[in-house]
């Protein structure tokens, strides 16, 4: 039973048992006219805007509450907030 399924399957499907198909018959050709070049590409320098120096009022200030002294870890800061 398995061989007649296989057989009408490769027979059907595949197409066994058909003749080779005749040639082909080439493709209808137009004529098309001659590739042409891109336009050419006209890059223009970008304008530089001159910034002015930043002066000192240029900061976001002071924030209330920390004192002179830096610290240079976590651990220090938490130490100077406790002693404060």
């Amino acid at each position: 039973m398995l061989l007649i399924v296989a057989g009408a399957s490769a027979y059907f499907i595949l197409g066994f048992g058909k003749p080779a198909p005749a040639g082909s018959t080439p493709a209808v050709t137009t004529e098309q006219p001659p590739i042409q070049a891109p336009p050419a590409v006209r890059t223009q320098p970008i304008p530089t805007i001159a910034t002015p120096p930043a002066t000192g009022s240029a900061g976001f200030g002071t924030i209330p509450g920390t004192g002179t002294t830096q610290a240079t870890s976590a651990a220090d800061l938490l130490r100077q907030r406790q002693g404060q």
